[in-house]
Parts: structure tokens; sequence; C-alpha cells
């Protein structure tokens, strides 16, 4: 019975959550959002497929097609960091929101 006493306080309390997308969110300084990757500066080395500590990342070298899954990408930026022409960049800005899980391919 300890929990309705809490429970109670709650209800006029703001909520803790923050109801993105509705309000934008404000990032902090350094934050990994929305994945970018430049076609130009990609040598297709697949050196970030192997550093990916979730697989998120297929390189088909022979198709030149690259595919991120936003779904399974933690965002840790291992990537980004070991990418040796700077073609994988993370933008300060969240992605957009999509209920459907899938995979982006660029060409």
């Amino acid at each position: 019975m300890r929990i309705l006493p809490q429970a109670l306080k709650n209800i006029f309390k703001k909520p803790f959550t923050h109801r993105y997308p509705y309000k934008p969110m404000i990032l902090t300084p350094g934050a990994r959002g929305d994945f970018t990757w430049t076609r130009e500066k990609c040598i297709f080395c697949q050196i970030c497929e192997r550093v990916c500590p979730a697989e998120a990342i297929k390189i088909n070298k022979e198709k030149k097609i690259y595919e991120m899954d936003n779904g399974k990408c933690v965002f840790c930026g291992t990537c980004e960091e070991n990418c040796p022409t700077k073609a994988i960049h993370f933008k300060e800005q969240l992605a957009p929101v999509d209920t459907k899980r899938k995979v982006r391919k660029f060409q």
C-alpha cells in the first residue's frame, strides 16, 4: 500500500517524459541523431561494417550499395570514428519518426 501515496502525488506533477515529435527536442551538443552517408567520399573499404557492434551496416562492394538499418543502430558513433574518408556523419538532429522498421539503402 506504499505505492498509493506516491501515485497520488504523481498525478499532480508535470510529466517526466518529452512529447516528441509533437514538441521539438533540444539536443545537447555532441548528440548523435540522423545518419548521413556521402557516396563521393566512400571507398567501400567495409571498415564501418566490421566495427559496428550492432551489425546495422551492410555493404555490397560489387554493386556499390550501402545499407543502414536504423532499427539496429545504437548510435554509438564507432562507424563515424573509424571511417578513413569521413563519409559517415551523425547530425545533431533527430531522425524522422517512423512507425515501420526499415533499412535505408544508399547507392
